[in-house]
């Protein structure tokens, strides 16, 4: 036998070892080692109590983790009820792009979350994060080019409320549905959702041609349309984000009855 193929028979077998740990090790590791150190670690990033439902983890033949029923506390004086909760959250990133600097989102869904945002009569609130600074970024360090694509991007029957104590009024939006996808951060980003807002039916479909190029400051071509009942509008034009964000729209609609869109979100 030629020395070469002793060592191509030696690295298939490195090979084929490493394979199998990459299938194995995840399994050997208790579910609580992980659900453990994502909550230590979020508990701490967040400055709030953060619980976790069961965790499994995946290495092969992508990045794949699922954790159950979780939830985020409120902050003292906004009650036991949790801030945001999930039933389930399912995210997967495919492995070898990233061998070459490039995240793949196959998969990011989250099942009925629900975040309850509260104001109260003093003007305190639920949504700001007491979020410990980070060191301050290098000046002279380039940022890094960012390759990115999104798959199976969803919302599944998701439920936002916002109650400001201090006008007396409840906003909801509820049974939302969201879909997000992008070949690539230089290719179109769009999102499709629909649900109740303040139980007035509506669809909403975004389109941003260039996502990268907004980002960057430059203007990218964008166009969001609503359909509801009471208001149906399409607005269609350029924005750029950055240091001094700029937007051009054009908008284009018809209100059949300004009261009626009043009264449905308690505008008086």
């Amino acid at each position: 036998m030629s020395r070469m193929k002793k060592i191509a028979i030696i690295a298939g077998a490195v090979l084929v070892v490493l394979g199998g740990a990459v299938l194995v090790i995840p399994m050997l590791i208790p579910s609580d080692v992980y659900r453990q150190r994502i909550e230590a670690e979020a508990t701490k990033a967040l400055g709030r109590e953060v619980k976790v439902g069961q965790v499994g983890v995946s290495l092969f033949p992508r990045i794949e983790a699922r954790a159950g029923a979780s939830t985020i506390s409120n902050p003292e004086g906004f009650g036991d009820q949790p801030f945001a909760s999930m039933k389930e959250l399912r995210a997967a990133v495919a492995l070898w792009p990233l061998l070459f600097q490039k995240v793949e989102i196959d998969e990011f869904v989250l099942v009925e979350p629900n975040i309850a945002m509260v104001q109260l009569a003093d003007g305190r609130n639920n949504w700001t994060f007491d979020v410990p600074e980070g060191e301050a970024p290098q000046p002279d360090q380039p940022a890094k080019p960012l390759s990115a694509s999104l798959g199976d991007v969803r919302i599944l029957n998701g439920h936002v409320s916002y109650d400001d104590r201090k006008a007396g009024q409840l906003h909801t939006l509820s049974k939302l549905n969201l879909k997000a996808d992008m070949q690539a951060i230089d290719k179109p980003f769009n999102v499709r959702a629909d649900g109740l807002a303040n139980d007035l039916a509506f669809k909403l479909d975004t389109r941003i041609e260039n996502p990268q190029s907004m980002m960057d400051g430059l203007a990218s071509p964008v166009t969001i349309k609503l359909d509801t009942d009471l208001i149906k509008t399409e607005l269609d034009g350029t924005l750029a984000l950055g240091e001094q964000p700029a937007f051009d729209f054009k908008f284009d609609g018809e209100i059949p009855s300004a009261v009626q869109l009043a009264d449905a979100f308690q505008v008086k």
